[in-house]
């Protein structure tokens, strides 16, 4: 394995925990597309809907994803009725 040293705190570190920091920082946080509130990764999900027939095009070939807050019962609502 390829190790670098941290310039801040001296400790080594492989390719993949760079990429990994470099990509999704310390935290990863996504933003409600219901509340529009930041919230950390393990309290948003995605619902997605099939948009296909709405466009014009054959069933299940677009796709739109919407981010809600798992533990707020009014967001997952509003996400499953968005489109």
């Amino acid at each position: 394995m390829n190790f670098r040293r941290l310039p801040i705190t001296g400790k080594h570190i492989s390719k993949n925990d760079k990429f990994i920091r470099s990509h999704l920082g310390h935290a990863c946080t996504w933003k409600c597309s219901i509340c529009g509130q930041a919230r950390l990764d393990k309290y948003i999900s995605v619902y997605t809907h099939d948009i296909s027939l709405r466009y014009g095009f054959e069933k299940n070939t677009a796709r739109a994803n919407i981010r809600y807050c798992n533990d707020n019962k009014d967001c997952e609502q509003k996400a499953k009725n968005y489109y």
